[in-house]
């Protein structure tokens, strides 16, 4: 197999415009490629399948797509496809199974139900930091500035959050799936799962909670529940958290969501990823991160974002961070919200500490995890494969 032959760039909204330079630094010939469709699933396939002639290798995105699939199985051209999410529900797909696929997840957990699933074509890889562009950035605007800081979604939203949709179950189901969700709030290990339910509760669940089902996707009710209760999980988790750093520190809220549920809260609204976002992580003394519930054991981005501009990172315990970077000399990670707090409050108070953390979080950041090492490595993987 030639490494040398041009592959088909999928531009979506998460694509980083220095993707390109990257794959082309690390011995690719990159076309960038815009779907010339909107909401057209079908359409977007077709128009990838007339793209992909004899010159390229295959096309690779970020996150899972499965018309992009059908249409490199057709054309016979592998489908390289890095999954940034989890849940990810696209990778319910029954084309996830095509043998043209090559498909890296970043959440080992992730990663081995896949595997369960007879997904073959399947890499484990976690995720890079825009290093290269961080660095450019000119941090002397000072409009940043906070003791702390939280930059994310709340998913206090209907749209966002399925459970706050659901108008009924039984009190006793109700009871039981409250439960569920109080005791993951008071654990930092993620043990939501779907054996945790028994079969009398997931019987009572399905009577009264619809979910839609697609005939060409490998549906999981149970999982997809589950990630519903991860998701309050996660919600209720990070209302709780900022309502308390809120309360103690001089703290600053990056985020569209609503704060209805504390009007003290100090909400600073949305910020752009490229140009503000790593203004906030470097000029905060202390960045917090909260990781989505259903991120079981990978490594979010916006954990090494925040080191890879330079920020001072207090993170939930997670195990693949914990694998990966140096408990309190590169990172430091809470275990639950009173320790968060605590370990807010010490942080602050020990500047010389704090910032020799976060200059070696920062270090470990740009020699292992940028994005462009983390292609160059997706490479060889898929060089060793064939």
């Amino acid at each position: 197999m030639n490494f040398q032959k041009k592959i088909l760039l999928i531009m979506t909204n998460i694509t980083t415009k220095n993707m390109r330079v990257y794959l082309q630094q690390i011995g690719y010939e990159v076309t960038e490629w815009m779907a010339p469709c909107e909401g057209d699933s079908d359409k977007c396939g077709e128009a990838l399948a007339d793209a992909l002639d004899d010159s390229y290798y295959g096309a690779f995105s970020y996150d899972y797509f499965p018309q992009f699939a059908q249409a490199c199985y057709e054309r016979n051209k592998y489908y390289i496809a890095w999954v940034v999410d989890n849940p990810h529900f696209s990778l319910w797909s029954k084309t996830v199974k095509y043998p043209t696929n090559r498909i890296f997840v970043f959440d080992n957990s992730q990663c081995g139900q896949l595997e369960k699933r007879g997904v073959e074509k399947l890499f484990y890889l976690p995720l890079g930091a825009d290093v290269d562009a961080f660095s450019k950035v000119d941090y002397s605007n000072q409009d940043f500035t906070a003791d702390v800081a939280f930059v994310g979604s709340l998913y206090n939203e209907d749209s966002r959050n399925l459970f706050q949709q659901i108008k009924f179950l039984p009190p006793y189901t109700r009871g039981y799936v409250e439960g569920l969700i109080r005791s993951q709030l008071n654990l930092s290990e993620n043990i939501l799962n779907k054996d945790m339910i028994s079969n009398s509760v997931w019987q009572d669940i399905k009577r009264y909670v619809n979910l839609s089902q697609v005939n060409s996707y490998d549906f999981s009710y149970e999982e997809c529940f589950v990630h519903i209760l991860q998701k309050e999980v996660t919600k209720r988790e990070r209302c709780q958290a900022v309502t308390l750093l809120n309360k103690f520190f001089d703290f600053k809220l990056y985020s569209a969501s609503s704060t209805e549920f504390n009007p003290e809260l100090k909400k600073a609204g949305y910020v752009n990823y490229e140009t503000q976002m790593p203004l906030v992580f470097r000029q905060s003394r202390v960045n917090i991160n909260i990781t989505l519930r259903s991120i079981t054991t990978g490594i979010p981005l916006r954990a090494l974002d925040i080191m890879a501009c330079g920020g001072f990172l207090l993170s939930n315990y997670q195990v693949e961070l914990a694998e990966y970077f140096e408990e309190d000399k590169e990172c430091v990670f809470y275990y639950d919200l009173e320790d968060m707090v605590m370990k807010t409050d010490y942080y602050l108070k020990h500047e010389e500490e704090r910032r020799k953390i976060a200059e070696a979080g920062l270090r470990k950041v740009q020699t292992e995890f940028s994005l462009k090492g983390q292609l160059s490595k997706m490479k060889a993987m898929l060089e060793e494969n064939e």
